[in-house]
C-alpha cells in the first residue's frame, strides 16, 4: 500500500544538514512515516517544501518529494523585507535589503510569464506524480487542504491529524475571509476539515470542539515518541557548555506573544533568580525576538535553533521543562512527551494534557504564575521528588505513546480506508 504524508516543513528531520526549524506537527508526521516504513506492506512517501533543489529523494525507506517552487527562496527573502498587499502596486518596505533590486523584478517577470500563483489549497504537481492509496496530513492549513483536495481528485481517502486547538478556530467557515495568526485563510482551512475522510484528534477537548463547531466526528489517538531513538540520542554529549555543571529549567518555542509567549518565561525567571533557565528561541516575530534578548535577566541563557538530534541530550540535562504556551493555541505538545521520555517533570502554566493532568508527571498551574514558580523551585531543590515525577511521565510514554502502540492503530486504519475505496 502506498501511503503519502504531507508536512511541508519536516525536511530537516530527514536531512540534518538543513538548518531550518521544525515543530511538533512535523515531528509527529516524521515519526509516523518512519514507523510505517519499517513495515513490509507500506510504501511510504512524504511531501515537503524545501529550498534544497531536488524533486525526489530517498531517505532510508521513505521517498521524499519536494513541492517547493524554484522561486520560493526568493519570495521568502522578499517577504522578510517587503509587505505586499493584494494590489501588487502597493508595497511597504519593512527593512532595506540590496537584494530587493533583483528579487522584485524577478518575481514581477515570473508573474507576467507564469500568471498568478495558484490559490491556497491548490495541489502541487507532485501529487499527480506520486499517486497514493491513502493521504495523511497534519494540522489544519493550506498545505493540508491541498493534500486533501488531491486525494479527492484521485478518489482516495484522506486522514487529517489535528495538531493544536487553534486548528479548530470557530472562524473557519466556507465563506470566511478571516486570516489566522499563522497566515492561513479561514475558508481554505474549512475545506481541509470538511474534505478529510477521517480526522484524528489529540484529546477529548479537540474531539468536542470539532463536533460542536464543524459537525465532524473523530477518533482520539496519542502522539508518538520513538523511545529507542530518544534513549540512544540522550547519551550523546550536551552540545552546549553547561556553565555551572548543574541542571536547568528548559523552555522551547517561537518568538511570539500569543502562542508560546516567551515573555512569560522571562517573568518566571525573574521570580526565581537562583534558577538557571535555558531558552531555545526559534524564529518568529523579529520584534519580540529582539525584545526577549534585550530584556532577559542574567539567569537566562538563550540558544538559537537546536537540531532535533540534539534535543534528547539537552532535555536529559534539564531538571524541569517549562511551558508558557497558551491553551487556546496549543494541543498536546510533543515536547511534553519528549520531556517525559527523558524523565523530566513538566511545569505548564496554562496547557493541560492527559500526560500531566492529575498524573503526578508535572503540574498545570491554570495560569497562576506564582504556583508555577513554586513548582519549579521545589523541583529544582528536591531531586527525589523530581525523579519520582519524571518516572511517572516515562511510564506513561512507554505504555501509551510508544511506536508500536500508535503505528499499529494507524496501520489498521489505513488498511481499512484503502479497502473501502
Amino acid at each position: 500500500m502506498r501511503v503519502r504524508l504531507t508536512a511541508w516543513h519536516a525536511y530537516p528531520l530527514f536531512d540534518a544538514d538543513d538548518p531550518a526549524c521544525v515543530g511538533g506537527a512535523e515531528t509527529h508526521a516524521w515519526l509516523l512515516a518512519n514507523g510505517l516504513s519499517a513495515r513490509p506492506k507500506f510504501d511510504v512517501h512524504f511531501v515537503v517544501r524545501s529550498l534544497r533543489r531536488f524533486r525526489q529523494r530517498r531517505f532510508d525507506n521513505v521517498t521524499v518529494w519536494n513541492a517547493s517552487d524554484p522561486l520560493d527562496g526568493v519570495r521568502e527573502g522578499v517577504a522578510r523585507s517587503v509587505a505586499i498587499s493584494r494590489d501588487p502596486l502597493r508595497l511597504k518596505l519593512l527593512r532595506w535589503d540590496p537584494r530587493l533590486l533583483w528579487r522584485l523584478p524577478l518575481l514581477t517577470a515570473a508573474r507576467l510569464v507564469q500568471g498568478p500563483r495558484p490559490a491556497p489549497g491548490t495541489p502541487s504537481a507532485v501529487y499527480s506524480q506520486s499517486p497514493a492509496d491513502v493521504e495523511c496530513c497534519f494540522g489544519v492549513s493550506g498545505q493540508s487542504a491541498a493534500a486533501i483536495a488531491a486525494a479527492r481528485e484521485a478518489g482516495v481517502p484522506s486522514v487529517l491529524f489535528l495538531e493544536s486547538n487553534n486548528d479548530l478556530d470557530a472562524r473557519f467557515t466556507p465563506d470566511s475571509t478571516a486570516i489566522s495568526v499563522h497566515g492561513e485563510r479561514g475558508d481554505v482551512c474549512r475545506r481541509a476539515i470538511d474534505g478529510a475522510t477521517r480526522i484524528v484528534a489529540q484529546h477529548e477537548e479537540q474531539q468536542r470542539l470539532l463536533r460542536e463547531r464543524f459537525g465532524r466526528e473523530s477518533v482520539v489517538w496519542p502522539n508518538i515518541v520513538d523511545l529507542a531513538q530518544w534513549d540512544r540520542l540522550s547519551t550523546e554529549p550536551n552540545p552546549f557548555n553547561d556553565r555551572n555543571n548543574g541542571g536547568y529549567a528548559l523552555w522551547v518555542g517561537r518568538a511570539d506573544d500569543f502562542h508560546k509567549r516567551p515573555q512569560l518565561c522571562l517573568e518566571l525567571a525573574r521570580k526565581l533568580p537562583k534558577v538557571w533557565f535555558v531558552m531555545i528561541l526559534n524564529p518568529g516575530d523579529d520584534r519580540i525576538d529582539r525584545e526577549i534578548r534585550a530584556t532577559k535577566p542574567d539567569n537566562v541563557t538563550i540558544l538559537d535553533r537546536v537540531p532535533f538530534a540534539w534535543m534528547p541530550a539537552v532535555l536529559a540535562s534539564a531538571d524541569v521543562y517549562v511551558s508558557t504556551g497558551s491553551k487556546e493555541y496549543e494541543g498536546s505538545p510533543n515536547i511534553f512527551l519528549q520531556a517525559a521520555a527523558s524523565r523530566v517533570p513538566v511545569a505548564s502554566l496554562d496547557v493541560a494534557t492527559p500526560l500531566i493532568a492529575g498524573t503526578g508527571a508535572g503540574i498545570v498551574a491554570d495560569g497562576n504564575m506564582d504556583e508555577l514558580a513554586g513548582f519549579v523551585a521545589r523541583t529544582m531543590a528536591d531531586v527525589r521528588a523530581a525523579r519520582a515525577a519524571g518516572d511517572i511521565g516515562r511510564r506513561i510514554v512507554e505504555d501509551e505513546h510508544a511506536p508500536h502502540v500508535v503505528v499499529d492503530r494507524l496501520a489498521v486504519l489505513l488498511q481499512e480506508l484503502a479497502k473501502g475505496r
